[in-house]
């Protein structure tokens, strides 16, 4: 009789074993999934950022370019000027 109470106790055991790890399975899958859910969704965000700042990248070099259009004297007093100011900088350093 006791044999027989063991060996349902652990039929059971074994039983509660499984669904576990089935459970855990399951678990780990879903896991999976969230995760490369939310991989994707980072990748798309970072793709739609570095998009957004090419073509703002873009527009200000257009600007710059059209402003240069406009003044090429001014533009190249601006350009020896800052250019000068970096000698100076730099020559200081040594």
């Amino acid at each position: 009789m006791a044999a027989q109470s063991a060996e349902k106790d652990l039929d059971a055991i074994r039983e509660d074993l499984d669904a576990l790890k089935s459970d855990v399975s399951s678990l780990v899958e879903s896991l999976k999934q969230v995760a490369s859910n939310e991989g994707s969704a980072a990748a798309d965000k970072l793709r739609k950022s570095a998009e957004r700042a090419k073509g703002q990248a873009q527009d200000a070099a257009a600007t710059a370019s059209r402003k240069i259009e406009e003044r090429p004297l001014a533009s190249v007093l601006i350009a020896f000027g800052i250019g000068l100011l970096i000698g100076i900088i730099l020559d200081r350093r040594s």
